[in-house]
């Protein structure tokens, strides 16, 4: 059917990926998204996936891992 209407064929793995993609894409709470795809973590998510991510988004979660990544909540 694809063939016919001459639409790529597509697996599953590239529609999850195009599940994520427009999620983030669209301003979706990231940790929604890596939990809907049951990612063990949200560092998996944004790896993948972060350049989907809208540059406001970016900058916030960039902030986050500053912050935290030293082990302490005081900037």
């Amino acid at each position: 059917m694809l063939m016919k209407l001459n639409i790529e064929t597509r697996t599953l793995h590239n529609t999850r990926h195009t599940f994520a993609s427009m999620m983030l894409n669209n301003g979706i709470d990231p940790m929604w998204v890596s939990n809907t795809l049951g990612h063990e973590n949200l560092d998996i998510t944004l790896r993948v996936y972060a350049h989907f991510m809208p540059k406001k988004e970016k900058m916030v979660i960039g902030f986050l891992e500053k912050r935290y990544k030293n082990g302490t909540s005081y900037i």
